[in-house]
């Protein structure tokens, strides 16, 4: 074994120690490229030209920084889904630091819904209006990319139920769940990723990609235009709370009401059996088609 083996071994193996102990903020990679290659197949030519452009003129240390994370060659060509997990990609990089809390946006355990005045700053609801202008309004090429990086990104996240949640257990990452077949051990980590992971067989990124995303495009073909419609006219703050009547709902397990209705933290860990995650699984989906729709939508939009 060379020296420069060694060091890469050891590299890898002290990126996955401390991963282990980083709290999970954003939807998983396979969400994420879900969710923005749904949304690449729906823009209009023109869209999607604009779209090309700016990917295209990714630099190379950015182009390399997307491949690494989603453990692709470096020279690999970068789709809309792979540059949506850009954003978790820079979290540990100091110049991007402010943008941690714009993944998500935490409310009061007594509150019930999201209003316009719940958070203006710092969080997710203000995040998506404030990267939806620069995507068209960037005062050049590097921050217009950034901003469809970011946008495409916060879609994913805005739509996984956990990311509208408490902050008095990190959104969940503090609630231990106890479930067969899945290596999830947080509630939070379960909606980021095992709920997908879990309805395929494969254990690579890129086979779990292919069959969700074919069973996702087969779902989004079959869903009535009215509900299509419904979706894209709805506002930042709807996305906001349809995520949190999820994590309030009784059937997620993660808010326990009181007689207030006040969300207490449950007994843990959480046990969830099959037939719960079953139901879990087919929500993440829906939201993954809502988030895809909304993003082309937001998109055709911008570039009309």
């Amino acid at each position: 074994m060379t020296a420069k083996t060694i060091v890469y071994l050891a590299s890898a193996a002290i990126l996955l120690i401390g991963s282990a102990f980083q709290p999970a903020y954003a939807l998983g990679k396979l969400g994420h490229q879900l969710v923005c290659d749904l949304a690449y197949q729906a823009l209009t030519p023109n869209a999607k030209s604009q779209v090309d452009n700016l990917l295209a003129s990714l630099n190379k240390t950015e182009r390399k920084r997307i491949n690494q994370y989603n453990f692709a060659p470096k020279n690999s060509p970068i789709t809309l889904g792979k540059a949506c997990t850009w954003p978790d990609a820079i979290k540990k990089l100091d110049h991007y630091d402010k943008y941690k809390p714009w993944h998500y946006v935490n409310l009061g355990r007594g509150e019930q819904k999201l209003t316009h005045s719940t958070c203006q700053k710092d969080c997710i609801t203000q995040a998506i209006p404030y990267h939806a202008n620069l995507v068209t309004q960037g005062e050049n090429a590097k921050q217009r990319n950034e901003a469809l990086m970011f946008l495409g990104h916060w879609l994913g996240d805005i739509h996984q139920p956990l990311h509208v949640s408490f902050a008095s257990d990190w959104g969940g990452n503090k609630t231990k769940i106890e479930a067969q077949d899945v290596k999830c051990s947080s509630m939070h980590w379960l909606w980021d990723e095992c709920l997908l992971t879990r309805q395929t067989k494969h254990k690579k990124l890129a086979e779990q990609y292919q069959q969700m995303f074919n069973l996702l495009t087969k779902q989004l073909a079959s869903t009535p235009n009215a509900d299509m419609v419904k979706w894209q006219n709805a506002s930042v703050i709807d996305w906001a709370n349809e995520s949190f009547a999820i994590a309030r709902s009784p059937t997620t397990k993660y808010c326990q009401p009181n007689a207030s209705q006040t969300c207490q933290e449950r007994n843990l860990p959480v046990k969830l059996t099959s037939e719960e995650l079953d139901l879990m699984s087919q929500q993440i989906n829906l939201r993954m088609l809502m988030a895809s729709v909304r993003l082309s939508h937001q998109l055709n939009t911008s570039f009309q």
